[in-house]
């Protein structure tokens, strides 16, 4: 499933020629993205922005994830294009609401998927389509 998630994204927001594989780079994005990137990303959107959205909504908290997503594609359409803001949109939607409503959803684990979500998609340009 996830390669779907990332490889429709890689189809439509890239040009198609692969890049080729070098070993100590790839090891870089694994540390990279896994403990970076990923987790940064969800620390200060996921734990901060989130946590504080749903102190300002109280009852209706529920939105948070929601206003969360859209600041967060907002961010990634400056560097990149609006397919790549629609996508990321609702990766997080994803994962925003997957920490909400699983009990044992904790920042840990939507950190650790976005980190391997960011990897694969990285990891993707090493293939040609």
């Amino acid at each position: 499933m996830w390669f779907l998630i990332s490889f429709i994204p890689n189809l439509i927001t890239r040009d198609l020629k692969a890049i080729p594989f070098e070993v100590e780079t790839f090891i870089y994005n694994v540390f990279l993205y896994l403990f970076f990137v990923g987790p940064g990303e969800e620390i200060v959107f996921r734990g901060y922005a989130e946590s504080q959205i749903e102190k300002w909504l109280k009852k209706v908290n529920f939105f948070a994830p929601f206003i969360v997503a859209i600041l967060f594609g907002l961010l990634h359409l400056i560097n990149g294009n609006f397919p790549q803001f629609i996508i990321t949109t609702l990766i997080e939607l994803i994962l925003g609401y997957a920490k909400f409503y699983f009990i044992n959803c904790s920042l840990y684990s939507v950190a650790l998927a976005h980190g391997l979500y960011d990897l694969l998609n990285q990891s993707l340009k090493y293939f040609s389509f």
